[in-house]
């Protein structure tokens, strides 16, 4: 997600389940679950803390093995493109991939902020400190926790 203030289980603009289900093209279920409120997007259940939207990825681990886990330490809801387990408020999309990308793209869209990209083969994390660095002295700067190049990272930083 476009987050400012940080990464995996930083605490974001709180927004319902609906909104959230509306903006991925997704089912929310049950419907009853539509008032429920995610603060924070997680895809690894290990970093769960509560709260969070959980992201069912696919990669060499399935995210769908891990809904139960997500659950049980304090996820409000999760992603998902599987049947799975109901054992919290399931948002059922045709991608979770994609669905984070959306998200991501509408929460980016949301901020009344300026954000500077860094791209390349070396020397993106020293670029990215020296470039908050010399903003900081006339703007408000936060930067990423780290460099996530990949399908995953970009929507989520």
């Amino acid at each position: 997600m476009a987050n400012p203030e940080g990464l995996q289980g930083e605490k974001l603009r709180s927004m319902s389940l609906a909104k959230i289900a509306q903006i991925m093209d997704g089912t929310l279920r049950p419907a009853s679950a539509r008032g429920l409120t995610a603060e924070k997007v997680a895809f690894d259940s290990r970093n769960i803390a509560g709260g969070e939207l959980f992201f069912a990825l696919q990669g060499l681990r399935d995210g769908h093995d891990y809904i139960i886990d997500a659950a049980r330490k304090g996820a409000v809801a999760g992603v998902v493109s599987k049947d799975v387990s109901e054992e919290l408020p399931l948002i059922a999309v045709n991608d979770t991939l994609e669905a984070l990308g959306k998200l991501a793209r509408e929460y980016r869209r949301s901020l009344n902020t300026k954000i500077v990209c860094v791209t390349g083969s070396l020397g993106k994390t020293t670029c990215r400190r020296v470039i908050a660095k010399a903003l900081s002295s006339k703007f408000r700067t936060a930067e990423s926790k780290g460099n996530f190049n990949n399908l995953i990272g970009l929507p989520y930083s």
